[in-house]
């Protein structure tokens, strides 16, 4: 599941790579949907491929590096 949030990302939006903040700013959007889910009682599916969604984004941000320093994280 989550490969497959990841495979859509990097189809969506591309490889390159994203920096501190921008990683931070996505990672915070998805959490966000994660807590709502959670709060909301959302379906377990739903708040599944939230999940999915979060880790996918931690994932591509491990693969891909800090854009504006390639040789940290």
């Amino acid at each position: 599941l989550v490969i497959n949030e990841l495979d859509a990302m990097y189809a969506k939006h591309g490889r390159l790579p994203w920096g501190r903040h921008e990683f931070l700013g996505i990672l915070y959007e998805e959490f966000t949907e994660v807590f709502e889910d959670i709060r909301g009682n959302a379906p377990s599916d739903q708040l599944t491929k939230e999940i999915a969604q979060v880790a996918g984004v931690c994932l591509r941000y491990l693969e891909t590096g800090n854009r504006y320093n390639p040789d940290t994280i």
